[in-house]
């Protein structure tokens, strides 16, 4: 779009634009490159000035903001982006430039950054997708206060605490990561997230490329011990609401960025939406868009075997009793990890849990019935003939634990999952009328 048309759209917008819309518009209007992507418009800021995006969303109103102006690519005090140069390429726009931040030293330490956003072509959605990175020379020292760096954050609105924070609360449906077990522990799943705002009529996902962003440690912000994929909210001195989402954290267990390439990957889409859907209906939404994120890296490579021949080398694996394999006064279990593979997790010597032989059993027996098997077959039936092991008569639950022990207590997690879920399946295929009883006790005190 050239500058005047630019310039003209922008007024005849403005004519029609409410007073809350005013600002972000002007401030679009100072901006030098678009990319259009769908009913996207991304509008970035001009060299020579700390470089950020806005977000717009072609509606019947006509393009109306779908982010507030000004988002930055790394939110925090020691990434403030100066742009010496911003590009179109094909399919995106580059943009590079030098900040400045403190060395882990206390001297001021300058360093050179990138950044591509482009938009997927081929994907049947509109996504954007940003990658920033930092060519640190030396290490940072992050500045970690009441508010730890760094996040990533797209502001979407500012709203009135009085007037709207309320009433328009029940209007938005967010499906955040990662997923929380009943005693309050985090996951490690899914990166991503999904927040509809019926208030504004936009629907708003990312996903957030770990992988890519191998700097995590303890040494500063470490995965999902700390980091969510969610929104966030900051109250500002006039009193109203700012909204956002994006890879957010409340705290920090150090403060050193490495030094090297630091990369800040994500994906960001908007849409409109003015219908009000239910979370089942966000969650059919926002997996049917993710969906073609995940098959462009899931190419088979050509040295890759098929799954009959991983499923085949899984079975003989299986039957290596040195390094799968744990024996306990007798009885014959599973390991955990592989002998050897952790460094974190140690196999008890006078125990091995349910929910590993459970895990592999159950399938174990199903492949056996389609591939007969000598070793195979001895070795199920061998943890077969453990399992009313993991039975306790005294107080009608399944332990994961072989190894008894006094006044046990079962959580949520393990006898339900694997005792009243697996061991049936298991005493079922095995044909065990004493498994499938212990199954029907348990169930009967559950």
């Amino acid at each position: 779009m050239s500058p005047l048309n630019r310039r003209r759209f922008v007024k005849s917008l403005l004519a029609t634009a409410g007073a809350s819309q005013v600002l972000s518009l002007r401030a679009w209007a100072d901006t030098s490159t678009v990319l259009e992507h769908g009913d996207q418009q991304l509008h970035f800021s001009a060299s020579g000035s700390p470089f950020s995006f806005q977000n717009f969303l072609r509606t019947d109103k006509g393009w109306l903001p779908a982010t507030m102006p000004g988002v930055a690519l790394v939110s925090g005090p020691s990434f403030p982006l100066m742009a010496s140069r911003v590009s179109g390429i094909p399919g995106g726009v580059k943009c590079e430039g030098t900040s400045k931040a403190e060395g882990v030293d206390g001297r001021p330490l300058q360093y050179r950054w990138d950044s591509e956003i482009t938009k997927a072509e081929n994907l049947g959605v509109p996504w954007f997708r940003f990658r920033t990175t930092l060519h640190l020379p030396a290490p940072l020292r992050l500045k970690q206060a009441a508010k730890v760096e760094p996040q990533i954050i797209v502001w979407l609105n500012s709203i009135s605490m009085l007037m709207e924070g309320q009433a328009g609360s029940w209007r938005r449906v967010l499906l955040q990561q990662p997923t929380r077990n009943s005693l309050g522990a985090w996951g490690n799943d899914l990166p991503a997230l999904y927040l509809l705002d019926q208030n504004d009529g936009v629907e708003t996902m990312m996903y957030f490329d770990i992988s890519d962003m191998d700097w995590m440690s303890m040494d500063n912000l470490p995965r999902f011990l700390v980091y969510r994929c969610t929104n966030v909210s900051r109250i500002e001195r006039d009193g109203t609401q700012r909204m956002g989402v994006g890879l957010i954290a409340e705290q920090a267990t150090g403060d050193v960025l490495p030094a090297g390439d630091i990369r800040f990957t994500y994906w960001l889409m908007q849409r409109p939406m003015r219908t009000l859907i239910n979370e089942q209906q966000a969650v059919t939404r926002w997996m049917e868009a993710l969906l073609p994120l995940f098959e462009e890296k899931l190419a088979w490579p050509p040295c890759a075997g098929s799954w009959k021949d991983f499923a085949a080398g899984t079975a003989k694996d299986l039957q290596d009793k040195a390094t799968a394999q744990v024996e306990v006064n007798g009885h014959t279990g599973l390991r955990a990890y592989v002998k050897g593979s952790s460094q974190l997790w140690q196999q008890p010597a006078d125990s091995f849990e349910l929910m590993t032989v459970s895990d592999v059993l159950w399938p174990s027996l199903l492949y056996q019935q389609l591939h007969p098997s000598p070793g195979l077959q001895e070795q199920n039936q061998q943890l077969v003939a453990d399992i009313p092991g993991f039975y306790r008569a005294d107080t009608h639950i399944f332990s994961n634990s072989f190894k008894h022990q006094e006044d046990e207590r079962a959580d949520s997690w393990y006898p339900f999952e694997n005792g009243l879920i697996k061991c049936p399946t298991i005493g079922s295929l095995a044909g065990s009328k004493e498994i499938t009883g212990n199954f029907l006790d348990v169930f009967e005190n559950a």
